[in-house]
């Protein structure tokens, strides 16, 4: 039986009939296959994912007698994942697909759920039938569909769906603490690993072809999306000054402020759980940073007494402008949870808003598409604290990101997350 495709269902049970994270459960199971291997599966399991109300309505539609939901998880699974194949892998025989997903029903499941299987993969490979309704054809639930054409149009709302279906860039960030980025590209270049600069930040590089060579360079690089990037250098923070990270793990945006100046400055990073303040700690270590000083502590009550100069405040969001990377989301989030959350980040920049100095630069940053939870927050902020006020962006490299006085990173221009910053300068009196 095929190692990868069982592993792929294991998976798909977990995320789509359970609560884990594709991100945390496939690395457990790529280091358990050959590396030729490990691709063939993320492209499994994260295209099933994305595909999933698709695949349902597809799989449904041969059903005769039952519902998807009949059927015990991991057979449906196995019904997703032959359906995915057969549907968007053209490389693979559809006769492949079949018997794989028979051989899949059969070890799961009898004689007769195989049978089952065999019939309704047969009739979708013979068939392949095509949904008129977008947000099917797309696989996005049909409100966030609507949400999305009533705040940005029919057009732009069809190509973030069909965006949020292709893979991401994959994007690393130079650790300029310990190497140029000249060098580390000289490096990659020795290795034979494919690249592409990013004009506007020298330290970021798009990596083409990943190999098992780029763990060699351990410490000279994080992995981290562009969109991510951008906003640390939007924060444009002056070295020797004290720095608070108010949502700080795992610790991609911490580190890089630290490289940014050059570990000359006092970064408090702080997040609610000891767990992920014990990764960021690490991560800091790893690359070499000795100004990063992690705190555990919530937010709405913390543990904090000095002023701030700068402050990044990386609110938790609906994250619906990271469905490339996490496209589970759009199958647990509900409408109902954007004004909750909305109202919850308010709150969480007027706490922060408390920790800064006059005269100093408060970022606040979503990775989410929802107006409510981006400029929304920021305007209501702004009509109930007058002291504050939008604040011009620091770095002339990011212009080509702006939109008007906010920071919004394009998802479907650099196949990243989408990202949206607003900053903010207490007034000085």
């Amino acid at each position: 039986m095929d190692k990868t495709r069982l592993f792929a269902v294991l998976i798909l049970k977990e995320v789509l009939d359970g609560s884990r994270w594709s991100n945390r459960l496939l690395p457990e199971f790529r280091n358990r296959l050959p590396y030729a291997e490990r691709g063939r599966l993320t492209e499994l399991v994260m295209g099933t994912i994305k595909m999933k109300l698709r695949l349902d309505w597809t799989v449904e539609r041969y059903l005769r007698g039952y519902k998807l939901s009949d059927l015990t998880p991991l057979i449906r699974n196995v019904l997703r994942l032959a359906t995915y194949e057969i549907l968007f892998l053209e490389k693979v025989p559809e006769y492949a697909s079949v018997k794989e997903g028979v051989n899949l029903a059969r070890r799961f499941g009898h004689r007769g759920v195989a049978s089952l299987a065999n019939a309704v993969l047969r009739k979708i490979a013979a068939g392949k039938p095509v949904p008129q309704e977008p947000w099917i054809l797309h696989s996005h639930p049909e409100w966030l569909y609507r949400r999305w054409a009533a705040a940005y149009g029919q057009e732009i709302a069809l190509s973030i769906m069909e965006d949020n279906n292709r893979p991401s860039n994959f994007y690393v960030r130079v650790n300029t603490s310990r190497i140029s980025p000249e060098d580390f590209r000289e490096k990659l270049r020795s290795l034979g690993i494919d690249y592409r600069e990013v004009p506007e930040l020298e330290e970021a590089l798009q990596i083409f072809s990943f190999r098992e060579e780029l763990a060699d360079l351990r410490g000279l690089f994080t992995v981290q999306d562009l969109s991510s990037q951008v906003v640390s250098r939007f924060l444009a923070p002056d070295k020797k000054r004290v720095i608070y990270d108010l949502a700080a793990a795992p610790g991609g945006k911490t580190t890089h402020v630290a490289e940014i100046i050059e570990d000359e400055g006092i970064i408090v990073a702080l997040d609610r759980y000891r767990s992920r303040i014990k990764t960021l700690r690490k991560r800091s270590g790893e690359l070499g940073h000795g100004s990063i000083y992690p705190v555990v502590g919530d937010l709405l009550k913390p543990p904090l007494r000095a002023l701030a100069d700068f402050i990044l405040l990386d609110v938790p969001c609906s994250g619906t402008g990271t469905l490339k990377r996490h496209p589970e989301i759009k199958w647990r989030l509900k409408p109902e949870d954007i004004p909750k959350l909305a109202r919850y980040q308010l709150k969480l920049l007027e706490r922060a808003s408390g920790l800064l100095g006059n005269g100093g630069i408060i970022v606040y940053s979503t990775c989410t598409l929802e107006p409510e939870e981006n400029e929304g927050v920021v305007e209501n902020f702004l009509r109930n604290n007058p002291e504050f006020r939008l604040s011009e962006n620091a770095d002339n490299n990011l212009k080509g990101f702006m939109d008007g006085p906010y920071l919004r990173v394009n998802g479907i221009v650099h196949r990243s997350d989408w990202t949206f910053a607003a900053r903010l300068r207490r007034k000085t009196p």
